[in-house]
């Protein structure tokens, strides 16, 4: 049997009265055309269970894919991934970009999984369950204050000089609307 091309066949009945054919002269065809392969999906990222850090406008979800026409990635605050956008097929990569709300959160757990299609059907990744990675807010905070120096002589305040031995830390005031 050929894959992808044309085969030929014909019948043959027998028993004790003879042997029959079907065609009687000649043979069928039929043509055998290969299909394209399911498409295949790796490498997520973030990758499952990550922690990451807020993005300004959202979170990118990205994984590699090949054979693949189209892309849906679908999201969402719990295992019950039920949000979906439609990726870019961008080179080797299914992506998108997922703005923070109510079912993406910027600080805490969320959840996501990719399907990939081609002619030949869907991929799913993971094939089962789903993929996380966890946002924390509290990661983009200062850890320390920062200082302030200021060198003083006297009442007046001079420019620094490495001899000088007044020297006063003062906390900087700093205004976060995000602290």
């Amino acid at each position: 049997m050929t894959d992808n091309g044309t085969n030929y066949w014909y019948v043959e009945a027998v028993n004790t009265a003879g042997t029959t054919r079907y065609p009687s002269t000649g043979t069928l065809s039929f043509t055998v055309q290969s299909l394209q392969p399911l498409p295949e999906i790796s490498t997520p990222s973030p990758t499952d269970g990550a922690p990451v850090t807020a993005g300004v406008s959202g979170q990118l979800l990205q994984v590699v894919v090949t054979n693949a026409d189209s892309c849906m990635i679908y999201y969402g605050v719990d295992t019950d991934t039920n949000t979906s956008v439609a990726g870019e097929i961008n080179g080797d990569y299914c992506e998108a970009t997922i703005s923070y709300g109510a079912d993406m959160t910027n600080d805490g757990t969320n959840y996501w999984y990719v399907e990939a299609v081609n002619t030949a059907g869907t991929t799913r990744y993971p094939s089962t369950d789903t993929l996380s990675f966890t946002v924390s807010i509290s990661d983009n905070k200062p850890k320390a204050m920062p200082w302030l120096l200021v060198l003083l002589k006297g009442d007046s305040v001079e420019p620094p000089r490495t001899s000088s031995p007044w020297i006063l830390f003062l906390p900087a005031i700093i205004c976060n609307p995000a602290l």
